[in-house]
């Protein structure tokens, strides 16, 4: 796959949002940025992440952050979609871009086993949406083919650059187009998983350091607290 470079993963911790920043994000959440193995051959040094990964893994509860809000983007069947074609359902929300070289792959398998072991333990129905952050690339037909390869369920976003951004900025993710010798890019942006309840209301995200169980066992404790609210 073109721009299918190795690459290294760096945790930054970060606190408020500001879109064209690279310090932004979730609220005490988490960034990770993307980089080539190529440029860290250059620019990076050899750096022990163990400590890193003892970062916040999980965002607050429903109604401690705005998070989430409309948007108009496109499926990757070629339909308009909208944040209201998912009232009713649970949903799972990954941001991310198909040329991404192992970190996506990784979550979205990582997403899918989640969804089926949830399915499994719980009886609970989650959507898992795929929302790509590189518009330039990621063509109705390309996100297609790529959702299908990590699950017959996940849905597909992507739209124009305009609509991308207002999403990114909806949902407080932040990512970033970077550079290449040849002239092809990877995208640098925020790794989180976002739950979202039936009303499209944000219910709690998930950091990278959430593995299949404790990702399983996170987004079954929210909706049973959910339902005995009700």
């Amino acid at each position: 796959m073109k721009g299918a470079f190795l690459a290294r993963v760096h945790l930054l911790s970060f606190r408020g949002f500001e879109a064209k920043a690279p310090e932004a994000a979730v609220e005490g959440g988490e960034i990770w940025r993307v980089q080539s193995k190529r440029r860290c051959r250059k620019t990076c040094a050899r750096r022990d992440i163990s400590n890193a990964s003892k970062a916040v893994k999980q965002g607050p509860s429903a109604g401690k952050a705005a998070i989430g809000g409309p948007f108009n983007l496109i499926n990757d069947e070629g339909k308009n979609v909208t944040e209201k074609d998912f009232l009713g359902r649970w949903t799972l929300i990954y941001f991310g871009f198909t040329h991404c070289p192992d970190i996506c792959p990784d979550e979205l398998q990582k997403l899918a086993a989640a969804v089926d072991k949830i399915k499994e333990k719980a009886g609970f129905n989650i959507v898992p949406v795929f929302i790509s952050v590189d518009p330039e690339r990621d063509t109705v037909e390309q996100v297609h083919e790529y959702v299908k390869e990590f699950h017959p369920n996940l849905i597909g976003l992507t739209g124009t650059p305009e609509e991308i951004k207002k999403v990114a900025r909806a949902y407080r993710v932040y990512y970033m187009k970077t550079a290449e010798e040849d002239s092809d890019y990877l995208v640098d942006h925020s790794i989180v998983m976002y739950l979202m309840g039936p009303d499209m209301d944000f219910v709690k995200f998930f950091g990278k350091n959430n593995d299949v169980d404790a990702l399983t066992d996170g987004v079954i404790n929210e909706i049973k607290q959910y339902k005995n609210q009700k």
